[in-house]
């Protein structure tokens, strides 16, 4: 462990001096490994080793330096994007005032679908109101036919009973009245 952190400070040892030597020389050309080991005072392996770190950073940070443009250069990039954008915007409202248009069809239809389902239910519960009135009110009537039945079978019976009785009554009178039969 000891080493690693020995070995890290040596690294930045080694960064350190070789930037101020860069910087030093006007950032013309890096410093060699011999130059920064004999500044840094550390072993060949490890100056080595960082320096090529050092060297890929510096190559990094070259490639990503901010390159200035020329006005005409920016005018034309500022002309394209301005135009690029008018050009999207104008294409997204139209796509939007599409959307919009079939959206408000579909309203429509959805609208007029409800109402027409609405006025059909309406019709259908009037339907449904006067069957429910016709069947309570049939109900009713065959509640009274079924009384009005049961009370005349009744008496029915009743009659019948009695029309029984006189016709026994009859016969025993007719037998008595003709002995002979």
């Amino acid at each position: 462990m000891n080493n690693t952190i020995e070995n890290n400070q040596a690294v930045e040892k080694i960064h350190r001096v070789a930037t101020e030597l860069y910087n030093a020389n006007g950032q013309k050309s890096y410093p060699t490994v011999s130059q920064v080991r004999a500044a840094a005072k550390t072993d060949m392996n490890t100056t080595s080793e960082a320096m090529k770190q050092w060297r890929n950073q510096q190559e990094q940070q070259v490639q990503t330096a901010q390159i200035d443009i020329p006005d005409a250069v920016q005018k034309a990039v500022n002309e394209a994007t301005a135009k690029i954008w008018s050009i999207a915007q104008t294409t997204a409202n139209d796509a939007l005032h599409t959307a919009q248009k079939a959206w408000e069809k579909d309203k429509a239809e959805s609208e007029q679908i409800t109402r027409e389902i609405a006025e059909e239910y309406d019709k259908q519960s009037v339907i449904l109101e006067k069957l429910t009135e016709e069947n309570n009110a049939l109900t009713l009537e065959l509640k009274q036919i079924k009384s009005e039945n049961s009370e005349a079978l009744t008496k029915a019976a009743s009659q019948q009973a009695r029309l029984e009785a006189v016709e026994q009554h009859n016969q025993e009178l007719l037998r008595l009245l003709n002995p002979q039969k």
